[in-house]
């Protein structure tokens, strides 16, 4: 497999690991405040992924530091989506204060602020790369135009 699809493959699959951890930390009622800053983190990350993925200059990507990110992101992902998936609970047994209980006494609480802190740097370093594809994208059009126009 080529390293573009490569990198989209692990978004997508981050992207449904995003997808239990969001839907089991907005379950959670009575938690504290670290859970709803990780669910404002997972949905950042969320919808940086999604741009990403249905980005060109992505499924074109030779970029090796974006693939390294990528598959940081997805490793730290997986591990916590599967530490709540093995708690069993569904996101719509509206039993937040349970959860929140079962999640405790899986995850110790600086855990917690470790993947708040992984996620908002995912999404800080994932979005840089957006900015930075838009802008070589837009100045590649610039010059094709100017270039058109001679």
């Amino acid at each position: 497999m080529d390293a573009a699809a490569s990198v989209v493959s692990l978004i997508q699959f981050t992207i449904t690991g995003l997808i239990v951890i969001r839907q089991t930390f907005s379950s959670i009622r009575e938690g504290p405040e670290v859970v709803t800053d990780t669910v404002k983190n997972v949905y950042h990350l969320l919808h940086i992924l999604k741009r990403l993925e249905s980005s060109h200059a992505v499924k074109e990507s030779q970029d090796e530091v974006l693939s390294d990110v990528l598959k940081s992101c997805h490793a730290d992902v997986t591990r916590m989506a599967q530490k709540l998936e093995k708690l069993d609970f569904k996101a719509s047994d509206k039993m937040g204060f349970k959860l929140w209980r079962s999640v405790k006494s899986a995850l110790k609480e600086k855990e917690l602020m470790d993947f708040r802190v992984k996620m908002h740097r995912y999404s800080s370093s994932l979005a840089t790369f957006i900015t930075i594809e838009d802008r070589s994208v837009s100045i590649f059009a610039a010059l094709s135009c100017i270039q058109s126009n001679r």
